[in-house]
């Protein structure tokens, strides 16, 4: 049986620590007392607590004694407790004056009545300091005592204590070791278990470890280490084991975890260093149902296309899609995306089958998409501007027959039948056609995620998941005909299934919204304003470029929901936005999700407070979704001790394709449950109401602008080029996301090269906004590469804003030129804006210094469009500014 536990919590009034003995003679210890304290130690106060020691009765009063605060002027207090069975005496002292060994050899001189037993401690060396009264500053910091046990437990020598508090404080705050003060010794303890002296060099002790035989000491008021832990051995071989924390230095909630666990371990002998948590089996079922949050509706049947069908059909006059040259009504889409499949059918299209859809973001595009699922096909889509050997990498991976294209990507690709969207729709009609019925099980689409070893993933995701999606938000985010939705997102990014298909699934308007109006924020604020937009989905870094441009429009704009997703939440970036729109006019929801769990996992409403304290909330799992954080050997973690999140329910994807042995082990089965769930490889806590906090990754996985990328993959399209000897990839976690990379290569070749062979593989977004050649990579002490040392050495800082300099405005040729040097670097004037890694952050960026320099009329397209120094000097010659 494990031993219960109690918690008392409380604040703290000043620096002070107490003392519990045990007094064997009180008439002597009192007059033992008085000798001790004439200096002003003031009276022995005596108290009659009328049970016996065990008893609550005497507990409260002990802990009364214990917790009050001492009189002003006074170092020390002493309290007798007279129970029936015994007598025991209660120290208060201000550390500042009477400080831990001089505490305990005053308790141990009154409880043996034997005054000289203190001459010899008094004023001990070493035990102040610098001798003077420091009084820390604690104002707001609350003291968490955890125990006593409730039945002793056998004594620990005190370095085996140590080692056991070290593991399970090393494993609660995911260090590979911490330093231990038991005694006069430093001990340097790992996750393991290996012990070793603490150096001079290693940090302060995290934890403080005291064995005591007949006194117990209290650090509890203002206890000097994040963790402080008493052992008072009972006798017969026995000790009780009592632990406070200090949650000014470390979360409360990890220090009820470690005094929770430690007496387990103590009594079991050690929990093992690979098991650091020795959970109950009903602690586990509790954890994993903190996560689940219950379906509230049932998930609607059928297929995507089916619901977008019977919602065309009930509203056929209703404008469905608009791309701002056309607006298709859904009698139109349904009428037009039938005619499209019947024309697939016709061209041997056979259910299952995959279909590339390679378009530009327009109202054809969604008709496309909608016609190969009817068709009975899985869309697969290639974002057009993405590189061609990346696009024909997943042609080949995907096993795609087909490929539907628009008049703006007519290209004939190699191996696969490519049909024009609008030559299926110039067709005859095809009553005759009858489309298949499609399994829910299928896949409905497959979208192509970054990899390691340079090869995208391609992850399939069934119907009824995405049907699950809409379900379980649909009442919570209120959605419905009346909405209009923006699509912002490229299809070959999985927002873009929650954007269209939440639109059309629930009887809403979707606004396509064009790559340069995306690309440009004043255009992007005149969209909403203009289209009166009511749900508007972004990544939070996409999301801080348009702030300002919403801003700087003082129209009002009919945006009622914000969903973040994609990538980390900086909640401090929302401020100016709150102030103009606050909760009761637009709800800003953080969705945290993977492809491979159906884009949204969790939702969080983020508010002003959230901002003030920059929460990493990402709130509770969506209605049939669940959330668990484990170890890496698969074990539920407890609350609030940080792990991998892992994801199960009604969104796990079907695996990826052609990738059975990744599928097996990022998809493995709980045995607890006997489920399946996600190993996310992001890092997060959950807490006891069920709320997840998202705190980064914990392997090199990254997110772009909403992107999920593998620096594996960056690097192994750089080793891919024949000049490069080696490489190394890193990332700055700023707004959007800065990646740095390192290519060993000889003298003779640039950087400029380089970066330009590697956007022939890899996609704008993942191309390194730094790129520096050097001569080798540094390594650290044990051979792996010091990215320490190579980022001190080679990496910019974030450049500073290009700002006016003088008055007036200054000439075209000098504002680029002072733009490209504030931007790329000095030296890279001659260098294009694409071979020095240009992104459309960075055009933006562009733009908005030629803004604040007055020159107003340059918008990011401008910048793609004139990539040159000289390219754009002509430009602003040509258009001077306003």
């Amino acid at each position: 049986m494990q031993p219960a536990i109690t918690r008392t919590v409380a604040a703290v009034a000043a620096d002070t620590h107490s003392l519990v003995c045990r007094v064997e003679s009180p008439g002597s210890a009192a007059e033992t007392w008085q000798a001790l304290a004439a200096p002003g130690g003031g009276p022995l106060w005596t108290v009659q607590s009328g049970g016996p020691a065990d008893g609550p009765a005497a507990a409260r009063i002990r802990a009364a004694e214990r917790g009050r605060a001492l009189a002003a002027g006074t170092p020390l207090r002493a309290v007798m407790l007279c129970h029936v069975d015994r007598t025991e005496l209660v120290l208060v002292a201000d550390r500042t004056a009477v400080p831990p060994c001089c505490l305990t050899a005053l308790a141990e001189s009154a409880a043996s009545a034997d005054p000289r037993r203190w001459g010899t401690h008094r004023g001990a060396p070493g035990d102040h300091g610098d001798g003077g009264p420091v009084r820390a500053a604690r104002a707001g910091r609350i003291t968490m005592l955890v125990g006593p046990v409730s039945a002793p437990l056998p004594a620990t020598e005190p370095v085996a204590l140590a080692t056991e508090v070290g593991v399970l404080y090393a494993a609660a705050t995911r260090q590979e070791s911490v330093v231990v003060a038991v005694g006069e010794q430093r001990l340097l303890v790992s996750s393991t278990g290996a012990v070793a002296a603490a150096s001079g060099g290693d940090p302060q002790a995290a934890v403080l470890a005291t064995d005591l035989a007949e006194t117990v000491y209290w650090p509890v008021h203002a206890p000097t280490h994040p963790v402080t832990v008493v052992q008072h051995r009972t006798g017969d071989g026995r000790a009780t084991v009592r632990t406070a924390v200090d949650t000014g230095q470390l979360d409360a909630g990890l220090g009820e975890v470690i005094a929770t666990h430690l007496p387990r371990r103590l009594a079991a002998g050690a929990g093992g260093p690979g098991r650091p948590f020795p959970l109950e089996p009903a602690e586990i079922t509790g954890i994993l149902r903190a996560g689940v949050t219950a379906a509230t509706a049932a998930v609607t049947s059928g297929t995507v296309h089916d619901t977008v069908v019977r919602t065309a059909r009930r509203q056929p006059d209703r404008v469905a899609v608009s791309d701002g040259a056309t607006d298709l009504t859904y009698g139109e889409l349904e009428r037009l995306s039938a005619a499209a499949a019947a024309g697939l059918v016709e061209r041997g299209l056979v259910p299952g089958d995959h279909v590339g859809v390679h378009m530009d973001r327009s109202s054809s595009a969604i008709v496309a998409l909608l016609a190969v699922m009817r068709a009975g096909g899985v869309y697969v889509p290639l974002d057009v501007t993405h590189p061609a050997a990346r696009r024909d990498f997943v042609i080949g991976d995907a096993g795609l027959r087909f490929v539907v294209t628009d008049a703006g990507n007519p290209a004939a690709l190699e191996g696969v039948t490519t049909v024009a969207v609008e030559t299926l729709l110039a067709e005859d009609a095809r009553g005759d056609v009858k489309l298949p019925v499609v399994d829910p099980e299928q896949a409905a689409y497959i979208i192509y995620t970054s990899g390691t070893t340079g090869r995208p993933k391609g992850v399939l995701v069934p119907h009824r998941n995405v049907l699950a999606l809409i379900d379980a938000t649909r009442d919570e985010l209120a959605l419905g005909p009346s909405d209009v939705w923006t699509v912002f997102h490229s299809f070959a990014f999985d927002f873009s299934v929650w954007e269209v298909w939440g639109a059309l699934m629930t009887g809403g308007k979707l606004v396509v919204v064009s790559y340069w109006t995306a690309r440009t924020p004043a255009e992007l604020a005149r969209l909403l304003r203009d289209q009166r937009v009511t749900v508007f989905s972004q990544t939070p870094s996409a999301f801080a470029t348009v702030i300002p441009a919403v801003l700087a429009d003082h129209a009002p704009l009919d945006v009622r929901l914000v969903v973040f997703g994609g990538e980390a939440l900086r909640t401090p970036i929302l401020a100016d936005w709150l102030r103009r729109y606050p909760a009761s006019h637009c709800r800003l929801v953080n969705m945290y999700g993977i492809t491979e769990t159906t884009v949204h996992v969790t939702w969080h409403d983020v508010t002003a407070s959230d901002v003030v304290t920059q929460s990493r909330s990402v709130g509770r799992a969506l209605p049939g979704w669940s959330v668990s954080v484990r170890s890496a050997q698969g074990a539920v973690l407890p609350f609030h001790v940080a792990g991998e999140i892992c994801v199960g329910g009604a969104g796990l994807a079907l695996g990826y394709h052609h990738r059975a042995e990744l599928t097996a082990e990022r998809f493995p089965t709980d045995p607890v449950t006997g489920q399946r769930y996600y190993r996310s490889g992001d890092l997060g806590r959950l807490r006891p109401d069920g709320t997840l906090e998202h705190l980064g990754r914990i392997d090199d996985q990254v997110k772009i602008r909403g992107y999920r990328v593998e620096l594996g993959e960056i690097r192994s399209a750089l080793l891919a080029d024949a000049a490069v000897k080696d490489a190394a990839v890193t990332f700055r976690d700023d707004d959007g996301g800065t990646v740095l990379a390192y290519a060993v290569a000889p003298p003779t070749v640039s950087a400029a090269d380089v970066r330009r062979r590697l956007a022939g593989r890899l996609p704008e977004y993942m191309i390194p906004s730094v790129l520096l050649i050097v001569a080798a990579l540094p390594l650290t002490p044990n051979g792996k590469v010091d990215l320490a040392a190579l980022v001190g050495a080679g990496a910019p800082d974030e450049p500073p804003p290009v700002a006016v300099t003088g008055q007036g405005l200054p000439d075209a040729a000098s504002a680029v030129n002072l733009v490209w040097r504030e931007v790329f670097g000095a030296g890279c004037e001659d260098e294009d804006f694409f071979s020095l890694g240009g992104s459309s952050l960075l055009a933006l960026r562009i733009s908005n210094a030629l803004t604040d320099l007055g020159y107003p009329s340059v918008d990011p397209r401008e910048v793609y469009l004139n990539p040159s120094v000289a390219d754009l000097v002509a430009y602003l010659e040509a258009s001077p500014a306003d």
